[in-house]
């Protein structure tokens, strides 16, 4: 029994030494990046950050400030490992699970659309799991694969989503599962040569919230609860069962 012990400890650490990126068990914090897109430079954007219970960021007074485009404000949060101070970094093999319970809502008055999520970012190519004001619940972008959820969201409730992205042994493909309340996608391939998320990605939240010129009351407002992201569990021990069976093979 303590032999296997040891034998898992060396695998799990030979595992991560070879891929040269952090477990997502490390996470401890988010960071901030606000105004990615900052079509109204003079909205007012105010954070909570009380990382996992709860997030917020909210955009008021969207109603334009007279130059450049009209069209919308993004702000975003990603995983940290170091307290927010840096991105924590996702590689082509970093298997989990995240979800949380994500609300949306703004001035109706406003006649907008806004929505929140899951977000993915590599170098500015960008990827969402989205919801949105309007209804719609979708993953789309960067190398996710498209799929929308039949039930539609309805502004200003609550609803739990997330993914599972995965190895899968079968076919020996990465593939990534979403989730909406009571709804699931398949399991679905990636069509890109990485085959998944492309090393370096760093993933969180985002809000966007459409301009309403001249209409001060426009806002957005999108927040997250019960934050929760862990190892995706079939899949390291797949890996590890892998690494195992070399380590036993060079011993004999």
């Amino acid at each position: 029994m303590k032999r296997m012990l040891w034998l898992l400890l060396l695998v799990l650490g030979a595992s991560q030494a070879a891929f040269a990126y952090d477990p997502v068990s490390s996470i401890n914090g988010v960071t901030f990046q606000l105004r990615r897109f900052n079509d109204d430079s003079d909205s007012i954007v105010t954070t909570v950050n009380n990382y996992p219970s709860y997030i917020k960021i909210q955009d008021s007074k969207l109603d334009g400030d007279g130059t450049g485009a009209e069209w919308a404000n993004r702000h975003a949060w990603f995983f940290s490992n170091d307290g927010g101070a840096t991105r924590f970094q996702f590689a082509n093999h970093t298997y989990f699970e995240l979800f949380a319970d994500v609300t949306v809502t703004g001035d109706a008055a406003g006649g907008k659309d806004h929505e929140a999520g899951f977000f993915f970012d590599l170098n500015g190519w960008d990827g969402q799991m989205m919801v949105n004001t309007n209804g719609q619940i979708a993953a789309f972008g960067y190398v996710l694969p498209y799929y929308a959820f039949l039930t539609p969201y309805s502004a200003g409730s609550t609803v739990r989503i997330g993914m599972k992205y995965f190895y899968d042994a079968g076919d020996g493909k990465n593939k990534i599962k979403y989730y909406a309340g009571n709804e699931s996608s398949p399991a679905l391939g990636f069509g890109n040569s990485e085959d998944g998320i492309i090393d370096g990605t760093n993933i969180g939240g985002y809000g966007q919230f459409q301009i309403a010129p001249n209409v001060e009351s426009n806002f957005g407002r999108a927040e997250w609860g019960n934050i929760t992201i862990v190892p995706e569990p079939a899949s390291i021990l797949v890996l590890a069962s892998g690494l195992c069976g070399l380590l036993i093979r060079r011993r004999k």
